[in-house]
């Protein structure tokens, strides 16, 4: 997270007097603030399971098929400098 975004979040969240009481624990602004800025990290963790593999990956480890290797195809002209 930017560190100015999380400026302005402990800025607007911090010196506000809310609280939400839980029985023996209670959550002040500054754990509010804690799991608001914790929220976008545990979210990517979670989500990165779901993403597919890349095709650089899939060629090392040797599980391709060809639709990856078109795409690596097309990645290595639209890399390769072009020569005058």
């Amino acid at each position: 997270m930017n560190s100015s975004f999380s400026s302005a979040i402990a800025w607007i969240v911090v010196p506000l007097d809310i609280g939400v009481d839980s029985g023996p624990f209670l959550f002040n602004s500054w754990r509010i603030y804690l799991a608001l800025c914790t929220a976008p990290s545990l979210s990517s963790a979670v989500l990165f399971g779901f993403m597919p593999e890349s095709p650089k990956f899939l060629l090392k480890v040797g599980t391709v098929c060809k639709n990856h290797v078109d795409f690596l195809g097309l990645l290595e002209t639209l890399q390769t400098p072009k020569t005058s």
